[in-house]
């Protein structure tokens, strides 16, 4: 049990991280900012108090180190200074190796922890002393016996003088603390948890025993105590709530703060006239819990062993990804089974059968969207870990960068993110080394010293786009002709179109740096980013403007499992066509077709729209039939029409891939298993599309020189043996 929340503190502990280090680099660019001084104080604080909770000692004393010099920054003693927050992010990367060692995985620098520390204590200058002064002193036992009413008060010290107002001004807030039944066995330490609260300024505790049962029905591993406290400090309801957050699960708690006296009453410090004040709230905060806890204890007596401190069912659990993934995959083979279902309700032409299998279909639809729904999650946080990578380079390559997102709401699936990590890592790399200026260049030529790279994200149909855009110098483009020269990438007197041409930069060992360097040289990079992103049937468009800028969109799935098609038929094959792509589906009559002259053109409303025959094509042989049908989708390159035989239906779509044989079939990006059993292409048009505007081939053969001919029939045995 223990070992299950020291992982969940340990996955907890690398999220507050990230949001540590975001906060970190905005306090870098904006050092008076105190909201981003006290975020950065909040991150240190629970990451301290939580690890010393649940065994990471190492962890916990090193991080209250780093918090006491932000304290120190929160208390205007200490600037935040771009040497504080250097040596802060180094301490980051120090308590994240820390942690994959205490999961055990590597192990950590004990040398490099003592070197972070000096530097601290010399850049402070006083932090030892403040150090000393926060360091927990005592100790308490928070199940001593009670008194004779039944209650225990026992009062802190204060850590903090009380006319040393920090940011704020003095406050009393009265907190409730009521464990859970499992509150010690899930290795919660409430001793721990008040030296917390010590630490933020005077606390006064009664401990409340009304629940404790008799000898004979108590469990020793049950934690049957609740706390009544005030606590005066100059700290806000957000930060008290901080030192329970790994707790809160399984405990009650209340913060409330106390109103102050009236403007016409006398007042005086805490510590003094107004005890009896705050003696009255933590007599009516007992009586009143004790009141809770009775009528608790009732109701768990006349419940079959329902928890008496159980609340209403939490907003929000963790699942592991693992789990996430196998509930997908058996919602698609629960998508087949029940595509095979209606295809043998259809045949029996039984009424009662049929309603049964539009209920079941129906339902289905709502589990997959539920599923799939449960696998996304926002670009921001991914965007976000990329600010201390400009940070770092930015120092060392002397450029003044500035990144900024757009679009970071735009839902992925978690799979698809997972594997975005690299290209969008090299991007960035090659934007800070080869795009962007260092500031005395961007001067020169009347650019901002300071260099802006964005990211940016939104929804296009069925895929999402992915762009990393810099306005730097822009891509030289005879510098990419003679370096593809050189490598023998283009034939000289070739001549290319400015989107092939720029497409050259990422073949694999391409590279127009002469020297190799720690950032850039070797020409893996943006290899990388294409291998990866046609992995995930995406793919990648390089646009430039001299002196302007460059720009590489990553154009990608929004799920790798479970899609929305129609399915087609197209002479005896059948295949699917993404749903979101399609506009609408329109007739093309033999009429249409002497009417444009025999070309492939049809006017839709007066909207003139090209189409590709696929027939044609894939080179499937027809017969010829007086009326097609001409599925109409949008794409990157404006509407563009595929004819079909017969648009068959819609069809939920359980994408399976091809095997290795035939990856270098662009324009097809899975397949599906039909309900009777046979196999249906998955159709991507916008590489078809892109195919044919670029005449790259008039037939699938030449773009799978290495596989063998991609007919219909071939893919789908080799969709079978995949699948």
């Amino acid at each position: 049990m223990i070992d299950k929340y020291k992982q969940a503190f340990q996955e907890e502990a690398r999220e507050i991280l990230l949001d540590l280090e975001s906060a970190l680099l905005e306090l870098n660019e904006r050092p008076d900012d105190t909201e981003l001084v006290g975020r950065a104080f909040r991150a240190l604080h629970t990451i301290k108090g939580s690890g010393a909770m649940f065994g990471f000692d190492d962890i916990s004393s090193f991080t209250h180190h780093v918090e006491n010099a932000f304290d120190e920054v929160r208390n205007g003693r200490l600037k935040a200074s771009a040497g504080l927050i250097s040596l802060a992010l180094a301490a980051v990367d120090q308590i994240k190796v820390m942690l994959e060692e205490s999961a055990g995985q590597g192990k950590a620098d004990v040398t490099a922890t003592k070197n972070i520390l000096a530097k601290l204590r010399n850049l402070t200058s006083g932090s030892d002393e403040a150090s000393a002064k926060s360091e927990p002193s005592g100790t308490l036992d928070p199940m001593a016996s009670p008194g004779l009413a039944g209650h225990l008060a026992l009062d802190f010290a204060s850590s903090k003088p009380p006319n040393d107002t920090g940011i704020g001004s003095l406050r009393n807030w009265k907190i409730r603390l009521a464990p859970k039944f499992d509150f010690l066995t899930s290795g919660a330490n409430p001793l721990l948890l008040f030296r917390e609260l010590r630490q933020m300024g005077t606390l006064q505790t009664t401990a409340d025993t009304s629940a404790i049962p008799s000898l004979s029905d108590l469990d020793p591993h049950c934690c049957y105590i609740a706390w009544d406290m005030i606590l005066t400090t100059t700290c806000t309801a957000e930060e008290i709530k901080d030192v329970f957050i790994f707790v809160e699960g399984s405990c009650e708690l209340l913060v409330e703060a106390i109103p102050n006296p009236s403007p016409n009453q006398d007042v005086a410090p805490p510590a003094a006239t107004s005890q009896s004040v705050l003696s009255q709230h933590i007599e009516d905060s007992a009586e009143e819990g004790a009141t809770a806890r009775s009528a608790a204890a009732t109701e768990n007596t006349l419940s079959d062993g329902r928890r008496a401190t159980d609340r209403g069912p939490a907003a929000s659990i963790r699942v592991a990804v693992t789990k996430l993934d196998q509930l997908v995959d058996l919602v698609g083979q629960l998508v087949t089974v029940q595509a095979r279902l209606g295809e043998v309700a259809s045949r029996s032409e039984n009424d009662e059968m049929m309603g049964v299998v539009e209920e079941i279909e129906s339902l289905t639809a709502e589990l997959r969207e539920t599923s799939m729904s449960m696998r996304t999650v926002p670009l921001r946080s991914t965007f976000e870990r990329f600010k201390r990578l400009v940070y770092d380079l930015g120092r060392s390559l002397e450029k003044e960068v500035e990144l900024t997102f757009e679009g970071g709401d735009t839902e992925l699936d978690k799979t698809v993110i997972d594997q975005l990590g690299d290209p969008l890592m090299h991007l960035i790399r090659n934007s800070m080394d080869h795009g962007v200026e260092t500031p005395e260049v961007r001067r020169a030529v009347g650019k901002r010293p300071t260099a802006t790279i964005q990211l940016s994200a939104r929804h296009a149909g069925a895929q999402v786009l992915i762009c990393v855009s810099d306005d730097g110098k822009g891509i030289d483009r005879e510098a990419v002709r003679a370096r593809a020269l050189e490598k023998g990438l283009l034939a000289a007197g070739v001549e290319l179109t400015d989107s092939e041409l720029l497409s050259l930069i990422l073949a694999p060992g391409f590279s127009t740096a002469r020297e190799i360097t720690d950032v850039s040289g070797r020409g893996v990079g943006m290899d990388v980013v294409r291998r990866n992103v046609e992995a995930l049937r995406g793919s990648v468009e390089v646009s430039s403007q001299t002196g302007v800028g460059s720009q590489v969109t990553l154009r990608l799935p929004l799920t790798l499992a479970i899609i929305d098609g129609l399915l087609v038929r197209v002479g005896p094959a059948r295949f699917i066509l993404p749903v979101a792509n399609t506009v609408e589906c329109i007739e093309l009559t033999q009429q249409d077709i002497e009417n444009a002259g025999g070309k492939h053109l049809s006017n839709v409303r007066g909207e003139v729209i090209p189409y590709i025959r696929l027939s044609e094509y894939l080179e499937i042989k027809t017969e010829p039939r007086e009326r097609e049908q001409i599925m109409v989708t949008e794409t990157e390159h404006g509407k563009f029409g595929f004819v079909v035989d017969q648009v068959i239906g819609d069809h939920q779509t359980v994408i399976k891939n091809l095997g290795r044989v035939y990856r270098n079939i662009q324009f097809v990006s899975g397949a599906t298993i039909l309900g009777d059993g046979d196999v249906a292409l998955i159709l991507d048009p916008h590489r078809l599309v892109q195919a044919v505007l670029r005449g790259v081939t008039q037939s699938p053969k030449a773009l799978a020189q290495a596989a063998p001919a991609p007919s219909p029939r071939n893919l789908a045995h080799a969709a079978v043996s995949s699948g």
